[in-house]
């Protein structure tokens, strides 16, 4: 990897990183707002609307468990990268930016 390249994959990691989040993000929130029309549901007395609302909570759910994994095995490559970038600083600072 060249260094110059190093800042820009930093970015895009983190541009990568920022999306995974707020699909995760939106899914978990998709599952709560379920969860509620399912209880809604069955509070109104209507039994199959609550299980079909449960059904699409456990599908957000699962698709947020889906998406943390992918997180935590993300959030393993940021150090790494993180370390590269402050390589790259450091040569840069001392006029070394020859790659």
């Amino acid at each position: 990897m060249s260094w110059q390249r190093i800042p820009e994959d930093y970015s895009n990691m983190l541009q990568q990183w920022r999306t995974l989040e707020n699909r995760y993000l939106q899914a978990m929130a998709q599952a709560d707002e379920w969860g509620r029309r399912a209880k809604l549901a069955l509070d109104k007395g209507n039994p199959e609307l609550s299980q079909a609302a449960k059904r699409k909570e456990a599908y957000f759910r699962e698709s947020a468990g889906a998406l943390k994994g992918q997180m935590l095995v993300f959030k393993g490559k940021l150090p790494d990268i993180e370390i590269r970038l402050q390589l790259h600083e450091q040569r840069w600072e001392q006029g070394d930016n020859s790659g």
